[in-house]
């Protein structure tokens, strides 16, 4: 270990123009591209699920819920996650544990399981990468059919409850929309913190001789680029089915993201199992279907 971090300043004084340059580009795109899109879906969130304004009681939420082995309060953080993407659905379900309305291994569960790429990534910056809008609908369904099917699949056994916690006492709207602000901003700084070590962590393994194959499992944005890059020599299916591989492991930094919502007290033995199968699914669910329509 201390090898390798000696390693790792070495590069950072020998190499520190490039490790610069690949510090201010993520920086730059945390605050003109990710914090905007974000930071206001993190707000809204946050204030609708600790304010309990969404309807999760009734017996269709339930069964639901029962099916996915998570807690009905869950759901709406659950459904973020597939459709928003990360991290506004494991920031959702932190939001409700930290509040005290869902069990901490449930919250860890919905965050660890429904932590996808959003749509609008998919749809946007991936579909530009491979050249294919259909390629991103290939992700999208094979990302929430592989999440889907590892969630009802998966802790069989478990039977959750309804959460009877509550939180103590009753704050005003006010008072929960100034917290959503304040804690949706510190999730956004995290967040940005996690951009730009995970760039130039990735430019420094780069460097040191790895091969450009191990950015599939770090960071998620370089991992799609460096698989659309890969469609000339392996083909679109192959290629695009490794993107799936690496959206459904979801990347290093976002293992470690959502490890720092819930402050390190949820095992992350759980969260690595998960995503690998999730990861797995996704990319046999997506090389059958570029096979089907991309052909």
């Amino acid at each position: 270990m201390l090898v390798l971090i000696l390693s790792f300043f070495s590069l950072l004084i020998f190499r520190h123009t490039e490790l610069e340059e690949a510090a201010r580009d993520s920086l730059s795109f945390a605050a003109r591209s990710l914090i905007p899109a974000l930071f206001p879906f993190a707000v809204l969130s946050r204030f609708v699920l600790t304010a309990s304004l969404l309807p999760c009681r009734g017996k269709l939420s339930r069964t639901i819920a029962q099916t996915l082995h998570l807690q009905a309060s869950l759901l709406p953080a659950y459904c973020l996650g597939l459709f928003c993407g990360f991290p506004i659905g494991a920031y959702a379900a932190a939001s409700l544990w930290e509040a005290g309305l869902c069990e901490g291994r449930y919250a860890h569960r919905s965050a660890s399981l429904a932590n996808n790429a959003s749509a609008a990534f998919l749809f946007g910056t991936a579909a530009s990468l491979f050249g294919n809008s259909r390629a991103a609908v290939i992700l999208f369904v094979s990302q929430t059919t592989a999440t889907l099917l590892v969630s009802v699949f998966s802790n069989k056994n478990s039977r959750p409850e309804p959460s009877t916690v509550t939180l103590s006492a009753s704050p005003s709207y006010l008072s929960l929309a100034a917290d959503a602000v304040s804690k949706a901003g510190l999730a956004m700084l995290s967040l940005s913190a996690f951009v730009v070590f995970f760039a130039v962590l990735t430019k420094a393994l780069l460097f040191a001789g790895l091969p450009e194959w191990v950015t599939l499992f770090l960071e998620p944005t370089s991992a799609v680029r460096y698989a659309a890059s890969l469609a000339p020599q392996i083909g679109l299916p192959l290629s695009l089915s490794f993107a799936s591989l690496a959206l459904g492991w979801s990347g290093l930094s976002v293992i470690m993201q959502t490890q720092a919502l819930f402050k390190g007290k949820l095992p992350l033995s759980l969260q690595i199992p998960r995503r690998a199968a999730i990861a797995l699914v996704s990319f046999t669910i997506t090389f059958l279907f570029s096979f089907l329509f991309l052909n």
